[in-house]
């Protein structure tokens, strides 16, 4: 959860962030794609039955996709930078 743990080490740095409702809505999809996707694993990590783990790896790859478009694979930094221009 790369995005969401340098989302959180900004807030706690900086109390707030000043961003648009669209940006701050790009956000919150990072964080729950990030969330799903942890969750998702210590699923997939705890399940005893080999038959249901491919239906897991099959949601840890959307939701994975996902979070790649919306991120464009970009350090935490940059990607807070883009997020910042975005509907200023």
């Amino acid at each position: 959860m790369k995005y969401t743990g340098h989302i959180s080490k900004l807030i706690q740095n900086n109390s707030a962030l000043n961003l648009s409702n669209q940006a701050l809505g790009t956000l919150m999809n990072i964080i729950y794609l990030e969330g799903a996707i942890s969750s998702l694993e210590n699923v997939r990590a705890k399940n005893k039955y080999a038959g249901t783990k491919n239906k897991y790896d099959v949601w840890i790859k959307n939701y994975s996709d996902k979070l790649d478009k919306i991120t464009q694979k970009q350090t935490p930094d940059r990607l807070i930078n883009m997020i910042a221009k975005i509907g200023s």
